[in-house]
């Protein structure tokens, strides 16, 4: 019986331990949102899904699209990265300057950074 509680203890003492690893590990990183108003959704995303690949290289690992209810050519992104500095570095790209500068915006975009309130 004392080896059954003590094998639940370990299970339970390693149980929380993981739990507490995965918590922080949500607790880092950072998210850009990017808030814009386009001439045309349909053209700019073509041009936004064509960019796929540069957002994965930079280090996005989740990338949503939300647009206004009231007007579909009012656009909100959301990306997702592993540390505040490499959404920065993302944000001050050239080439995601070009693609932006490519897609067809009305004016310059809103961008702002937020991180996990501790």
């Amino acid at each position: 019986m004392v080896r059954y509680l003590w094998g639940i203890g370990i299970a339970a003492v390693f149980g929380l331990t993981l739990a507490a690893t995965m918590s922080s590990a949500q607790q880092t990183g950072a998210r850009m949102y990017v808030r814009l108003e386009v001439v045309n959704y349909s053209e700019w995303r073509k041009v936004f899904d064509g960019f796929a690949a540069a957002r994965k290289a930079a280090g996005v690992t989740s990338s949503t699209v939300w647009q206004s209810a009231d007007n579909p050519n009012d656009v909100t992104i959301i990306n997702d990265f592993p540390s505040i500095e490499q959404a920065r570095t993302f944000a001050a790209s050239g080439d995601l300057q070009d693609a932006m500068r490519n897609a067809g915006l009305k004016g310059p975009p809103q961008v702002w950074f937020a991180t996990p309130a501790k």
